[in-house]
């Protein structure tokens, strides 16, 4: 069941997602995608050390965090366009890895390779079109905000069947803000014709997406896949509904009440 504080009001007409690990599964996808272009590249080859090519994936993996949170940032802030961020990151994982052989790679074919791969990994949770359908049949319009570029997010949406929801979204690389400015959220209220408190957001993040949103004025609902401890700034955010699946979106006869 939902946790979290009282009921926000009235009905709400609809409802905007976040995509990366709200919608899609991104980290999984991600962590598979590096782990086949590492062994490519670097592994140990035909009759490999399976030790040493898990410590070849454990560092690949530590550094890939490490730079990942520094350049996205970058992009979200303004500074790279999504194509530079791409290759400023994998040029800084390069050298973060700490493996001699990793520097004489080149890193623009090896980020060209690793966005390729990722198509092949990415999917869609489980729970998200049972909830999509849900919302529909009751009449709630669903969107999608996301941090990102528009063109990759809607070839994400694209290849894992969620082309509907691609054409209308709201992404912070074609809007010039990106969350948790809650400009970007009244933005997309705005775009709606509807008032923020008439909308719910739904996403993964607490820092990003719980917090944006609720001060941007929407519904803030927290999707907590991986159960984890509800954060010590939690008072920030007001009440905040919690869920674990998509499948807790439970509409009733008078549309989607949270809380």
């Amino acid at each position: 069941m939902p946790e979290g504080g009282p009921r926000p009001g009235g009905p709400l007409s609809a409802v905007l997602f976040d995509v990366d690990d709200t919608l899609i599964d991104f980290a999984g996808a991600a962590r598979a995608a590096l782990s086949d272009l590492v062994l490519a590249a670097l592994g140990a080859g035909p009759g490999r050390d399976t030790t040493a090519d898990q410590d070849l994936l454990e560092a690949a993996h530590r550094a890939w965090r490490q730079v990942s949170e520094r350049e996205y940032t970058r992009f979200t802030l303004g500074e790279l366009d999504f194509d530079q961020m791409r290759r400023s990151r994998m040029a800084a994982f390069l050298q973060a890895i700490d493996r001699p052989a990793a520097r004489e790679l080149d890193h623009e074919l090896m980020e060209q390779r690793r966005h390729e791969a990722i198509f092949g990994h990415f999917r869609a949770f489980a729970d998200v079109r049972p909830a999509l359908d849900r919302l529909r049949r009751a009449g709630i319009a669903v969107h999608v905000l996301s941090n990102s570029d528009g063109p990759h997010q809607r070839a994400k949406l694209a290849a894992v069947g969620l082309d509907e929801l691609a054409a209308d979204g709201f992404y912070s690389g074609d809007l010039g803000v990106a969350k948790p400015d809650p400009q970007i959220f009244r933005l997309a209220a705005e775009r709606l014709g509807r008032a923020p408190a008439e909308l719910a957001y739904v996403g993964d993040r607490w820092d990003v997406d719980v917090l944006g949103s609720a001060a941007a004025g929407l519904a803030p609902v927290w999707l907590n896949r991986a159960g984890l401890a509800r954060p010590d700034q939690a008072a920030a955010a007001g009440a905040v509904v919690q869920i674990a699946t998509l499948d807790e979106l439970v509409v009733d006869a008078d549309g989607l009440h949270l809380g």
